[in-house]
């Protein structure tokens, strides 16, 4: 509970010590597999920040930290037995049956991209002028791909099937190059929720209309994952 506790997380790096922790103390447990994820796309981002890759650091770093705080707070939500946010749901259900699984960490990973990141860029006011910085960041975590296919195998969980495409995948890397199918899956989710946080942002009279959007499409994905992967 209190390594999951959102408030005490303040700055990227203090994030990614906290994300390591959690991983290692969910050893075993099915809600490994977010931390283990997380943990590979952080460092990514934290390097990106400080390698000079954002034009608006500030608001990168902002990103990062409230990005990561509202999966702590699902998490913190979780473990103490309280009111879930509905869009991770799903995710700690399939974590509760048994151990790490590929299924559980595309649940969170669909959680925290469909509708998390949405409501992160709207919070810390990322309008059009960080559309810039986002798409080179979200190029940047995409590299990080291999990261996270071993962090799920650490945990025996194969993933890179999924993440390179399957044989499709594979043979558009074989043409346009290595990683560009993951690229354009990833980068595809993010534009989307871009587009919702700048209608967060700017149409102010109906947020629970967008709102609403964002679950019905969290949902439609958990309906694909299921019929990909199984239930």
């Amino acid at each position: 509970m209190a390594l999951a506790d959102p408030t005490s997380v303040t700055t990227p790096e203090a994030l990614l010590v906290r994300l390591r922790q959690l991983e290692a103390a969910l050893a075993g447990d099915g809600r490994v597999v977010f931390p283990a994820v997380y943990v590979a796309i952080t460092k990514a981002a934290v390097r990106w920040v400080a390698d000079g890759g954002a034009s608006d650091p500030r608001t990168a770093r902002a990103l990062i930290v409230d990005f990561g705080r509202r999966y702590l707070d699902a998490l913190h939500a979780d473990l103490g037995g309280g009111d879930v946010a509905p869009h991770w749901r799903r995710h700690f259900e399939l974590a509760a049956r048994g151990g790490p699984s590929l299924r559980g960490a595309t649940s969170a990973i669909n959680a925290h991209l469909t509708v998390d990141l949405a409501e992160s860029l709207a919070a810390v006011g990322a309008d059009g002028r960080f559309a810039g910085d986002f798409t080179a960041f979200g190029d940047a975590l995409a590299r990080a791909t291999d990261d996270v296919i071993g962090a799920l195998a650490r945990h025996g969980v194969k993933a890179d099937g999924l993440f390179r495409g399957w044989g499709v995948g594979r043979a558009i890397d074989a043409v346009a190059g290595a990683g560009t199918t993951s690229r354009l899956g990833f980068q595809t989710i993010r534009r989307e929720a871009f587009t919702n946080a700048q209608a967060l942002l700017h149409c102010t009279e109906h947020p629970g209309v967008i709102r609403a959007g964002m679950a019905t499409a969290a949902r439609a994905r958990e309906l694909t994952l299921d019929a990909l992967l199984g239930c």
